[in-house]
């Protein structure tokens, strides 16, 4: 079994240290008998299990999921089943903004406006996996990517990800699906979008190069 508190520590340390599981349960065994450490069982394939599992459930409880109906009352204009963190400054009716918002003078809507942007990241690519071709997302589409399926789908049926070719030399880099530089690459970056505070809205993955559809 793994506590809380040492389940929370490790997410901590993957997301800011970069730390691996295996290393994270090495220096576990480590403080049990630093002499002796091969005395002290590798649970490492049972603690990668349990900490798949946690950030899903850290992200239920934070939303609010298991309460059921009750959240769909106070935030009636989320989607159902949503696990993404909201922007708490943007302006959401319902929740941040006063009665009869509506109302507001024409010289004085921006006060009720949002305003998203799109940025790309082109060093988050991820190469095929060659083992556990069953892998799945456990949040299904429910936080900021799209399940898979869906979104595989939606792709087909977007033409500038097909095969159109670039007509300004300064953007082929957008067709560089044949390029040795993503070769084996099942995807070649991320495209995040965003609000005016930093907060991650969605994001959907970038198609070899740099073509997306959102």
């Amino acid at each position: 079994a793994f506590t809380f508190e040492l389940l929370r520590q490790w997410m901590i340390l993957n997301l800011q240290s970069k730390i691996t599981a295996h290393h994270f349960v090495a220096a576990l065994r480590r403080q049990t008998d630093n002499v002796f450490t091969g005395n002290i069982p590798d649970i490492s394939n049972q603690f990668r299990f349990v900490a798949r599992i946690w950030p899903l459930f850290v992200a239920e409880k934070r939303s609010g999921y298991f309460h059921g109906d009750g959240m769909k009352q106070c935030f009636p204009f989320r989607p159902v089943d949503d696990l993404r963190n909201s922007c708490v400054v943007c302006p959401e009716d319902g929740v941040n903004m006063e009665a009869g918002w509506e109302h507001t003078p024409a010289h004085l809507r921006h006060l009720h406006s949002r305003r998203w942007c799109v940025d790309g990241n082109n060093k988050t690519g991820n190469y095929a996996k060659n083992n556990d071709l069953n892998d799945t997302s456990l949040f299904s589409g429910r936080a900021y990517m799209p399940s898979e399926q869906r979104f595989e789908r939606y792709q087909q049926s977007v033409p500038q990800l097909q095969k159109e070719k670039a007509t300004c030399n300064h953007l082929k880099v957008a067709n560089g699906a044949n390029s040795a530089k993503y070769k084996n690459q099942r995807i070649s970056g991320n495209l995040h979008v965003q609000c005016d505070h930093g907060v991650v809205l969605s994001s959907v993955d970038m198609a070899l190069g740099e073509r997306y559809a959102i």
